[in-house]
């Protein structure tokens, strides 16, 4: 018989302590030295969710997978031209990058937050949706989901981990696999050890993500694929599929994703109580979400627009207050 309390105390990845510290840029950037990384949401999309650049998405599965490359080209299609997306409530029950291919659905996250949790809703949601559209009324479908993760997971210190639905014998149950790929550990592999020390996997990744343009030319160098990636993200930044921003605030950026991740967790625990109740919750999970990340009582209190007297009684105890 198992026991709940040791279930519930075991180490879960979905609530480890992460950082975006040093995480790569998410801004939009296009200069003499610098380049936009493929972190960025709109970059992600025009060039791994669109179905005139397919063989991008197309690479990084043969490379993680073992696929064949040709074949996926030719056999592969984007889960929303397959599915009636009016099944979904909204854009966001569909993750970044979805691909159906043969037996399998293949989806493809950019993670800038630990938001691991959120995402493997968009395997189930797309298994329902699949069995429920297949020529019988459930239809076996293996869902394979690939998370970029572009922050630290604390006691994760590798470049790739393999998650599977196993039982306690360890036999598989199910067809669901999880890929963790750490972004910041495999810049750190590559700034460390130079490009020798990367796979040809490690080494395509990197050519996705790298913002420097020095350290880009070497990553291509002999890949026909990304110098054809290099070359595409040029031309679309001057025929203007992506406007150019402001230069990069470091500081400002770093605060913008953890307040935003704080808001999306806020949200997502308050909708499990009342109108009134389920907003304060909402207000105390962001608060404490702030603090915990090394903002101060004044910056929290100046993010949600509220005196710092409402901040200290949104149930937060006096050990989660930072002390000045």
């Amino acid at each position: 018989m198992l026991d709940y309390v040791d279930v519930l105390s075991r180490g879960c990845t979905f609530k480890a302590s992460w950082s975006v510290r040093n995480n790569i840029p998410v801004g939009i950037v296009q200069n003499s030295s610098r380049r936009t990384s493929i972190v960025n949401d709109d970059v992600f999309q025009m060039m791994m969710n669109n179905e005139s650049r397919i063989e991008y998405p197309c690479m990084l599965l043969s490379l993680i997978f073992g696929l064949n490359y040709e074949d996926l080209l030719k056999n592969a299609r984007f889960y929303k031209e397959f599915i009636d997306t009016r099944k979904f409530a909204s854009k966001r029950e569909i993750a970044d990058c979805m691909i159906v291919y043969r037996d399998t659905i293949f989806s493809i996250e950019m993670n800038c937050t630990n938001t691991l949790m959120r995402n493997q809703d968009y395997i189930h949601r797309a298994a329902t949706v699949k069995n429920r559209r297949g020529e019988r009324k459930y239809k076996t479908m293996n869902y394979c989901q690939v998370n970029l993760n572009n922050f630290s997971l604390k006691g994760h210190d590798e470049v790739y981990e393999v998650y599977k639905t196993i039982d306690e014998r360890g036999d598989l149950y199910g067809y669901q696999f999880f890929v963790n790929v750490f972004l910041l550990n495999l810049r750190d592999k590559y700034y460390n050890d130079g490009i020798k020390a990367l796979s040809k996997c490690e080494r395509y990744i990197m050519g996705l993500v790298e913002t420097s343009k020095a350290r880009v030319s070497e990553l291509k160098k002999g890949s026909k694929i990304l110098m054809e990636y290099d070359r595409e993200l040029k031309y679309a930044f001057m025929d203007g599929e992506v406007e150019l921003g402001e230069p990069i605030d470091r500081k400002a950026e770093m605060m913008w994703v953890i307040e935003h991740n704080a808001r999306e967790d806020g949200l997502e625990e308050g909708k499990l109580f009342g109108r009134a109740e389920g907003e304060a919750k909402a207000y105390s999970v962001i608060a404490k979400h702030l603090l915990s990340k090394g903002m101060t009582l004044d910056m929290v209190a100046d993010y949600m627009n509220m005196p710092v007297s409402k901040v200290k009684n949104l149930y937060i105890s006096e050990s989660d207050v930072p002390l000045d």
